[in-house]
């Protein structure tokens, strides 16, 4: 997909996520200097449901692997937990894609740890997950207005638009032009 223009994808809607998150956050998506005009950032978030009795293993499993997942995530890495009256046990991480052609490569997470200590991890983690959904997004600054913060936000209230079939450009130039 050619980001310069970026068409309004409607398997953003899949973002079935509770709408207000607290971000533990890096600043992935401030990433861009305020001086120069935000281009669109493709966005992996990965949506994990954890076992409720599960989730404080699952975080020190996480914080566990920071120093590995900074070297596999180059660009930056934020995991963001439900707000007041979201799901407790939804997290959300939020990473950055240079590009699609990254998922012809094999596991980084593999390379990285090598084949037997991925496996190990990977047994761990499922038996802390009830279940998990991957979404790629494309960010439209384009559609949205400010600048971005100095600093990192406490709080992001994330709003899911399911454009009708084929009314997609209707409404974004509805964004555009009346919000």
């Amino acid at each position: 997909q050619d980001l310069a223009a970026p068409q309004l994808d409607s398997h953003l809607a899949r973002l079935a996520m509770p709408s207000l998150w607290l971000a533990s956050s890096d600043g992935i998506l401030r990433a861009q200097s305020a001086s120069t005009p935000q281009q669109p950032q493709l966005l992996m978030i990965n949506e994990i449901q954890l076992k409720p009795e599960t989730a404080p293993d699952w975080t020190e499993l996480q914080k566990s692997m920071l120093e590995t997942q900074k070297k596999v995530a180059t660009r930056g890495r934020e995991v963001w937990a439900s707000g007041p009256g979201g799901d407790p046990y939804l997290r959300a991480i939020v990473t950055p894609i240079a590009s699609i052609a990254q998922f012809d490569n094999p596991n980084p997470f593999a390379k990285v740890l090598g084949e037997q200590a991925f496996a190990e991890f990977s047994a761990k983690n499922r038996k802390l997950v009830a279940g998990s959904h991957s979404t790629i997004v494309i960010t439209r600054p384009d559609l949205g207005f400010g600048a971005r913060p100095a600093t990192t936000p406490k709080l992001a209230i994330l709003s899911i638009v399911n454009a009708a079939s084929g009314r997609g450009p209707e409404l974004e130039a509805f964004l555009k032009t009346d919000v």
